[in-house]
């Protein structure tokens, strides 16, 4: 009778040992990720753009202006921390545009571990 009490509490027991000790993170939505995050002014550029050293805080998006000398369009760096302007006259459809992206890939970023 100890035999089956013994292994009756170890098939119960199993499946709760077996489980991932860390619980994994539920995905944050685009609108949670947008109120964390602050969009500050980025260093003066000196060089290219794929040069910039972004300041590497999660909770920040850079605004860098592209000067007169910079050649391509404005665009959003490959992990959405930094936002590259051309000029500083941009409509407000292309600066939402360019918000959009950062967030866009910020959202895929963060959750593409969960």
């Amino acid at each position: 009778m100890l035999r089956w009490t013994a292994l009756f509490l170890l098939i119960v027991t199993l499946p709760v040992l077996a489980e991932d000790p860390q619980p994994k993170k539920e995905p944050r939505s685009k609108i949670i990720i947008m109120l964390d995050t602050r969009v500050v002014a980025g260093k003066k550029l000196k060089g290219p753009a794929a040069e910039y050293q972004p300041d590497n805080d999660p909770n920040t998006i850079e605004l860098v202006i592209l000067g007169p000398n910079d050649e391509g369009p404005s665009h959003v760096s490959e992990d959405g921390e930094v936002i590259f302007q051309r000029g500083t006259h941009a409509s407000q459809e292309e600066v939402d545009s360019l918000l959009d992206q950062a967030f866009e890939i910020r959202v895929k970023r963060e959750n593409a571990g969960t």
